[in-house]
Protein backbone atom coordinates (compact mmCIF):
# COMPACT_ATOMS: atom_id res chain seq x y z
CA UNK A 1 0.00 0.00 0.00
CA UNK A 2 2.89 2.44 0.67
CA UNK A 3 4.56 1.64 -1.97
CA UNK A 4 1.13 1.90 -4.08
CA UNK A 5 0.82 5.93 -2.22
CA UNK A 6 4.77 6.58 -2.91
CA UNK A 7 5.19 5.73 -6.61
CA UNK A 8 1.46 5.94 -8.17
CA UNK A 9 2.90 9.51 -9.38
CA UNK A 10 6.13 8.26 -10.37
CA UNK A 11 9.31 8.28 -8.92
CA UNK A 12 11.36 10.78 -10.98
CA UNK A 13 10.99 13.77 -8.09
CA UNK A 14 12.33 11.38 -5.56
CA UNK A 15 15.60 11.43 -8.23
CA UNK A 16 15.19 15.14 -8.06
CA UNK A 17 14.93 15.43 -4.37
CA UNK A 18 17.79 13.23 -3.75
CA UNK A 19 19.94 15.06 -6.37
CA UNK A 20 19.00 18.47 -4.61
CA UNK A 21 20.11 16.80 -1.25
CA UNK A 22 23.60 15.52 -2.42
CA UNK A 23 24.03 18.62 -3.43
CA UNK A 24 23.96 20.77 -0.47
CA UNK A 25 25.50 17.79 1.86
CA UNK A 26 28.54 18.40 -0.77
CA UNK A 27 29.00 21.66 0.16
CA UNK A 28 28.40 21.57 3.47
CA UNK A 29 31.52 18.65 3.76
CA UNK A 30 33.39 19.85 0.88
CA UNK A 31 36.18 21.10 3.30
CA UNK A 32 36.46 17.11 4.68
CA UNK A 33 36.46 16.07 0.81
CA UNK A 34 33.58 13.96 1.67
CA UNK A 35 31.22 14.26 -1.84
CA UNK A 36 28.37 12.98 -0.72
CA UNK A 37 26.36 13.76 -4.24
CA UNK A 38 29.33 11.79 -6.43
CA UNK A 39 27.68 8.24 -4.69
CA UNK A 40 24.24 9.56 -4.69
CA UNK A 41 24.53 10.46 -8.60
CA UNK A 42 25.91 7.37 -9.47
CA UNK A 43 23.95 5.19 -7.78
CA UNK A 44 20.69 7.25 -9.00
CA UNK A 45 22.10 6.58 -12.63
CA UNK A 46 22.75 2.73 -12.34
CA UNK A 47 19.21 2.97 -11.35
CA UNK A 48 18.06 4.77 -14.01
CA UNK A 49 20.07 2.50 -16.39
CA UNK A 50 18.29 -0.42 -14.83
CA UNK A 51 14.97 0.94 -15.28
CA UNK A 52 15.66 1.68 -19.13
CA UNK A 53 16.71 -1.62 -19.61
CA UNK A 54 13.72 -3.28 -18.05
CA UNK A 55 11.65 -1.02 -20.07
CA UNK A 56 13.54 -2.28 -22.74
CA UNK A 57 14.23 1.26 -24.09
CA UNK A 58 16.48 -0.51 -26.93
CA UNK A 59 17.64 2.34 -29.25
CA UNK A 60 18.69 4.30 -26.13
CA UNK A 61 20.80 1.64 -24.65
CA UNK A 62 22.25 0.44 -28.05
CA UNK A 63 23.43 3.80 -28.83
CA UNK A 64 24.67 4.37 -25.28
CA UNK A 65 26.63 1.18 -25.65
CA UNK A 66 28.31 2.12 -29.11
CA UNK A 67 29.50 5.16 -27.62
CA UNK A 68 30.66 3.96 -24.66
CA UNK A 69 32.74 1.15 -26.39
CA UNK A 70 33.92 4.24 -28.93
CA UNK A 71 35.63 5.50 -25.83
CA UNK A 72 37.03 2.46 -24.26
CA UNK A 73 38.88 2.00 -28.01
CA UNK A 74 40.66 5.76 -27.07
CA UNK A 75 41.23 4.49 -23.72
CA UNK A 76 42.98 1.27 -24.46
CA UNK A 77 46.17 1.68 -23.55
CA UNK A 78 45.52 3.92 -20.39
CA UNK A 79 45.90 3.24 -17.14
CA UNK A 80 42.95 1.53 -14.67
CA UNK A 81 42.39 5.23 -12.86
CA UNK A 82 42.25 7.31 -16.15
CA UNK A 83 39.87 4.39 -17.74
CA UNK A 84 38.03 4.60 -14.51
CA UNK A 85 37.54 8.75 -14.28
CA UNK A 86 36.98 8.98 -18.01
CA UNK A 87 34.14 6.18 -17.34
CA UNK A 88 32.27 8.96 -14.62
CA UNK A 89 32.75 12.09 -17.14
CA UNK A 90 31.16 9.93 -19.95
CA UNK A 91 28.08 8.97 -17.17
CA UNK A 92 28.03 13.01 -16.65
CA UNK A 93 27.74 14.03 -20.04
CA UNK A 94 25.16 11.30 -20.85
CA UNK A 95 23.24 12.22 -17.63
CA UNK A 96 20.53 14.71 -19.27
CA UNK A 97 19.91 12.24 -21.91
CA UNK A 98 19.41 9.50 -19.40
CA UNK A 99 17.40 11.36 -17.00
CA UNK A 100 14.98 12.85 -19.48
CA UNK A 101 14.34 8.93 -20.98
CA UNK A 102 12.87 8.34 -17.30
CA UNK A 103 11.01 11.30 -17.33
CA UNK A 104 9.24 10.87 -20.17
CA UNK A 105 7.94 7.18 -19.14
CA UNK A 106 6.17 8.96 -16.42
CA UNK A 107 2.65 10.45 -15.66
CA UNK A 108 3.90 12.95 -13.82
CA UNK A 109 4.43 16.37 -14.76
CA UNK A 110 2.79 18.66 -12.45
CA UNK A 111 4.05 16.79 -9.08
CA UNK A 112 6.96 16.81 -10.61
CA UNK A 113 7.03 20.97 -11.82
CA UNK A 114 6.66 21.92 -8.44
CA UNK A 115 9.49 20.16 -6.99
CA UNK A 116 11.53 22.04 -9.56
CA UNK A 117 9.67 24.74 -8.88
CA UNK A 118 10.03 24.54 -4.66
CA UNK A 119 13.98 23.82 -5.68
CA UNK A 120 14.58 26.76 -7.48
CA UNK A 121 12.98 29.20 -5.06
CA UNK A 122 14.64 27.43 -1.88
CA UNK A 123 18.22 28.57 -4.24
CA UNK A 124 16.95 31.66 -4.79
CA UNK A 125 15.60 32.35 -1.15
CA UNK A 126 19.21 30.59 0.08
CA UNK A 127 21.05 33.80 -1.85
CA UNK A 128 18.76 36.37 -0.91
CA UNK A 129 19.69 35.36 2.41
CA UNK A 130 23.18 35.15 2.81
CA UNK A 131 23.52 38.58 1.05
CA UNK A 132 21.57 40.01 3.40
CA UNK A 133 23.15 38.68 6.26
CA UNK A 134 26.49 38.75 4.48
CA UNK A 135 27.01 35.30 5.18
CA UNK A 136 30.86 34.41 4.71
CA UNK A 137 30.43 30.51 4.68
CA UNK A 138 28.02 31.46 1.57
CA UNK A 139 30.15 33.82 -0.61
CA UNK A 140 30.67 32.93 -4.16
CA UNK A 141 34.87 33.41 -3.44
CA UNK A 142 35.58 32.98 -0.76
CA UNK A 143 39.85 33.50 -1.96
CA UNK A 144 39.07 36.50 -3.87
CA UNK A 145 37.66 40.22 -3.89
CA UNK A 146 35.52 39.35 -5.97
CA UNK A 147 31.40 39.88 -5.11
CA UNK A 148 28.83 37.15 -4.85
CA UNK A 149 27.14 34.77 -2.81
CA UNK A 150 26.08 31.23 -3.34
CA UNK A 151 23.00 28.67 -1.77
CA UNK A 152 24.24 25.67 -0.78
CA UNK A 153 25.98 24.04 -4.06
CA UNK A 154 29.65 23.34 -4.37
CA UNK A 155 30.56 24.80 -7.76
CA UNK A 156 29.89 28.15 -8.96
CA UNK A 157 29.95 27.49 -12.46
CA UNK A 158 27.87 24.53 -12.49
CA UNK A 159 25.34 26.22 -10.46
CA UNK A 160 25.47 28.96 -12.90
CA UNK A 161 23.89 27.15 -15.22
CA UNK A 162 21.16 26.02 -12.95
CA UNK A 163 20.58 29.66 -12.35
CA UNK A 164 20.11 30.53 -15.77
CA UNK A 165 17.68 27.26 -16.30
CA UNK A 166 15.51 28.73 -13.14
CA UNK A 167 15.59 32.49 -14.85
CA UNK A 168 14.00 30.73 -18.03
CA UNK A 169 11.52 28.55 -16.30
CA UNK A 170 9.90 31.59 -14.22
CA UNK A 171 9.72 33.27 -17.41
CA UNK A 172 8.19 30.64 -19.50
CA UNK A 173 5.83 30.40 -16.32
CA UNK A 174 5.04 33.98 -16.67
CA UNK A 175 4.56 33.63 -20.28
CA UNK A 176 2.24 30.65 -19.99
CA UNK A 177 0.17 32.64 -16.91
CA UNK A 178 0.25 36.46 -16.09
CA UNK A 179 -0.08 36.94 -12.33
CA UNK A 180 1.20 39.00 -9.37
CA UNK A 181 3.07 35.57 -8.02
CA UNK A 182 4.39 34.87 -11.56
CA UNK A 183 5.89 38.29 -11.76
CA UNK A 184 7.45 38.02 -8.01
CA UNK A 185 8.85 34.66 -8.09
CA UNK A 186 10.60 35.53 -11.63
CA UNK A 187 12.10 39.00 -9.90
CA UNK A 188 13.55 37.14 -6.57
CA UNK A 189 14.48 34.89 -9.48
CA UNK A 190 16.54 37.59 -11.28
CA UNK A 191 17.53 39.28 -8.49
CA UNK A 192 19.45 36.38 -6.62
CA UNK A 193 21.24 35.37 -10.03
CA UNK A 194 22.52 38.71 -10.15
CA UNK A 195 24.10 38.39 -6.53
CA UNK A 196 25.99 35.09 -7.42
CA UNK A 197 28.53 37.15 -9.10
CA UNK A 198 29.74 35.08 -11.94
CA UNK A 199 30.11 36.54 -15.44
CA UNK A 200 27.90 33.69 -17.40
CA UNK A 201 24.97 35.27 -15.16
CA UNK A 202 25.67 38.51 -16.22
CA UNK A 203 26.19 37.54 -19.91
CA UNK A 204 23.01 35.75 -19.95
CA UNK A 205 20.84 38.26 -18.26
CA UNK A 206 22.33 40.45 -20.69
CA UNK A 207 21.44 38.22 -23.66
CA UNK A 208 17.97 37.75 -21.93
CA UNK A 209 17.23 41.22 -21.74
CA UNK A 210 18.02 41.96 -25.87
CA UNK A 211 15.33 38.71 -26.48
CA UNK A 212 13.03 40.57 -24.62
CA UNK A 213 13.80 43.75 -26.01
CA UNK A 214 13.65 42.53 -29.62
CA UNK A 215 10.63 39.69 -29.20
CA UNK A 216 8.95 42.67 -27.62
CA UNK A 217 9.59 46.03 -29.43
CA UNK A 218 10.75 44.88 -32.99
CA UNK A 219 14.40 45.93 -34.46
CA UNK A 220 13.85 49.59 -34.93
CA UNK A 221 12.81 50.40 -31.38
CA UNK A 222 15.26 47.86 -29.65
CA UNK A 223 18.24 49.32 -31.60
CA UNK A 224 16.65 52.98 -30.52
CA UNK A 225 16.47 51.98 -26.95
CA UNK A 226 20.11 50.11 -26.72
CA UNK A 227 21.91 53.16 -28.22
CA UNK A 228 20.31 55.27 -25.53
CA UNK A 229 21.62 52.45 -22.71
CA UNK A 230 25.07 52.68 -24.73
CA UNK A 231 25.01 56.96 -24.58
CA UNK A 232 23.96 56.47 -20.60
CA UNK A 233 26.60 53.89 -20.00
CA UNK A 234 29.44 56.05 -21.87
CA UNK A 235 28.84 59.09 -19.98
CA UNK A 236 28.57 57.67 -16.84
CA UNK A 237 31.43 55.26 -17.34
CA UNK A 238 33.19 56.53 -14.33
CA UNK A 239 30.75 55.80 -11.89
CA UNK A 240 30.19 52.06 -13.52
CA UNK A 241 34.22 51.82 -13.27
CA UNK A 242 34.54 52.42 -9.59
CA UNK A 243 31.40 50.41 -8.79
CA UNK A 244 33.49 47.15 -10.51
CA UNK A 245 36.61 48.20 -9.14
CA UNK A 246 35.35 48.03 -5.76
CA UNK A 247 33.55 44.36 -6.36
CA UNK A 248 34.90 42.74 -8.95
CA UNK A 249 38.53 43.88 -8.98
CA UNK A 250 39.60 40.98 -10.04
CA UNK A 251 38.24 40.87 -13.29
CA UNK A 252 39.14 44.77 -14.07
CA UNK A 253 42.74 43.40 -13.33
CA UNK A 254 42.45 40.48 -16.06
CA UNK A 255 40.91 43.24 -18.61
CA UNK A 256 43.91 45.67 -17.94
CA UNK A 257 46.80 43.43 -18.15
CA UNK A 258 44.86 40.58 -20.88
CA UNK A 259 42.04 42.66 -22.41
CA UNK A 260 38.16 41.66 -22.67
CA UNK A 261 37.85 38.07 -24.19
CA UNK A 262 40.42 36.76 -21.30
CA UNK A 263 38.44 38.63 -18.75
CA UNK A 264 34.82 37.46 -19.76
CA UNK A 265 36.60 34.05 -20.23
CA UNK A 266 38.40 33.77 -16.79
CA UNK A 267 41.71 33.70 -18.78
CA UNK A 268 40.31 30.11 -20.61
CA UNK A 269 41.77 31.61 -23.79
CA UNK A 270 44.54 32.54 -22.46
CA UNK A 271 44.71 28.92 -20.94
CA UNK A 272 43.22 27.34 -24.11
CA UNK A 273 46.85 26.91 -26.43
CA UNK A 274 48.90 25.44 -22.88
CA UNK A 275 46.35 22.78 -22.53
CA UNK A 276 45.29 21.99 -25.88
CA UNK A 277 48.82 21.44 -26.86
CA UNK A 278 49.52 19.03 -23.38
CA UNK A 279 46.33 17.24 -24.54
CA UNK A 280 47.77 17.11 -28.51
CA UNK A 281 51.39 15.48 -26.82
CA UNK A 282 49.56 12.88 -25.26
CA UNK A 283 46.87 12.15 -27.91
CA UNK A 284 47.58 9.01 -30.78
CA UNK A 285 45.89 8.81 -34.03
CA UNK A 286 43.40 6.55 -32.94
CA UNK A 287 42.13 9.19 -29.70
CA UNK A 288 41.08 11.84 -32.85
CA UNK A 289 38.77 10.09 -33.79
CA UNK A 290 37.55 7.56 -30.34
CA UNK A 291 38.53 9.91 -28.13
CA UNK A 292 40.63 9.48 -24.59
CA UNK A 293 40.94 12.65 -22.81
CA UNK A 294 43.56 13.29 -20.28
CA UNK A 295 40.69 15.41 -18.07
CA UNK A 296 43.61 17.27 -16.10
CA UNK A 297 44.06 19.03 -19.47
CA UNK A 298 40.61 20.24 -20.10
CA UNK A 299 39.88 23.99 -21.69
CA UNK A 300 36.74 24.15 -19.40
CA UNK A 301 35.24 25.05 -23.10
CA UNK A 302 32.21 22.88 -23.51
CA UNK A 303 32.41 21.88 -26.80
CA UNK A 304 35.95 21.78 -28.07
CA UNK A 305 36.19 19.59 -25.10
CA UNK A 306 32.91 17.38 -25.51
CA UNK A 307 35.33 16.55 -28.90
CA UNK A 308 38.20 16.12 -27.36
CA UNK A 309 36.54 13.22 -24.43
CA UNK A 310 34.94 11.44 -27.34
CA UNK A 311 37.24 12.20 -30.57
CA UNK A 312 35.03 12.95 -33.51
CA UNK A 313 33.17 9.86 -34.22
CA UNK A 314 32.10 9.84 -30.30
CA UNK A 315 31.10 13.43 -30.64
CA UNK A 316 28.95 13.14 -33.30
CA UNK A 317 27.10 10.53 -31.72
CA UNK A 318 27.03 12.28 -29.02
CA UNK A 319 25.06 15.24 -30.41
CA UNK A 320 22.91 13.07 -32.44
CA UNK A 321 22.38 11.21 -29.15
CA UNK A 322 21.26 14.18 -27.79
CA UNK A 323 18.88 15.28 -30.95
CA UNK A 324 17.47 11.42 -31.27
CA UNK A 325 16.54 11.05 -27.12
CA UNK A 326 15.69 14.94 -26.22
CA UNK A 327 15.34 17.43 -28.67
CA UNK A 328 12.91 15.25 -31.28
CA UNK A 329 10.75 14.61 -28.09
CA UNK A 330 10.09 18.75 -27.65
CA UNK A 331 7.53 21.12 -29.26
CA UNK A 332 10.46 24.09 -28.93
CA UNK A 333 9.32 27.81 -29.13
CA UNK A 334 11.08 30.75 -29.38
CA UNK A 335 11.63 31.10 -25.70
CA UNK A 336 13.30 27.12 -25.29
CA UNK A 337 15.17 28.04 -28.48
CA UNK A 338 16.87 30.83 -26.96
CA UNK A 339 17.65 29.10 -24.39
CA UNK A 340 19.36 26.65 -25.80
CA UNK A 341 21.43 28.66 -27.45
CA UNK A 342 22.15 30.80 -24.49
CA UNK A 343 23.44 27.76 -22.76
CA UNK A 344 25.68 26.22 -25.58
CA UNK A 345 27.21 29.24 -26.68
CA UNK A 346 28.04 30.48 -22.86
CA UNK A 347 29.47 26.72 -22.04
CA UNK A 348 31.67 27.73 -24.81
CA UNK A 349 33.39 30.45 -23.04
CA UNK A 350 32.75 28.99 -18.97
CA UNK A 351 32.04 25.41 -19.54
CA UNK A 352 30.93 23.36 -17.25
CA UNK A 353 27.55 22.34 -18.47
CA UNK A 354 27.69 19.39 -20.65
CA UNK A 355 30.35 18.18 -17.86
CA UNK A 356 27.75 18.71 -15.09
CA UNK A 357 25.11 15.67 -14.23
CA UNK A 358 23.21 18.63 -12.21
CA UNK A 359 22.83 21.60 -14.23
CA UNK A 360 22.02 18.88 -16.98
CA UNK A 361 19.15 17.50 -14.57
CA UNK A 362 17.51 20.61 -13.74
CA UNK A 363 17.62 21.80 -17.85
CA UNK A 364 16.19 18.92 -19.19
CA UNK A 365 13.61 18.92 -16.50
CA UNK A 366 12.54 22.07 -17.47
CA UNK A 367 12.48 21.23 -21.12
CA UNK A 368 10.50 18.14 -20.34
CA UNK A 369 7.88 20.15 -18.04
CA UNK A 370 7.36 23.30 -21.09
CA UNK A 371 8.38 21.41 -24.44
CA UNK A 372 7.74 17.60 -23.91
CA UNK A 373 5.03 16.73 -26.54
CA UNK A 374 3.84 12.93 -25.94
CA UNK A 375 4.23 10.85 -29.16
Amino acid sequence: MLKGILFKNGYTQYFLALIFLSDILTRIYIDQEIFVSKYIKTLITIVILCILFVKTERKLIFTLCISFVILIIGLYSKSFDFVLKNVAQFLKYYSGILFFSILITQDNNEIYRKYLETIFILFSLNILTAAIFEIQYLQTYHFSERFGYMPLFSSQNEYSFIAITSIVFFYQKLLHKSSVKNVLLLCITVIASLLVGTKVLYLFICLWFLYILFNSLGKIKSIFIISILILIIYFTKSYWIVFLETYFKPIIYIYREKGLIDSLSSLRVSFFENRFNLQMEEFETINYLFGGQNLLFKTEMSIIDIVLFFGVLGAVLYFYNYWKFVIKFLSLNRVSIFYGWSVCILSFIAGYYFESYSAQIYSVSFLYIYYFKPN
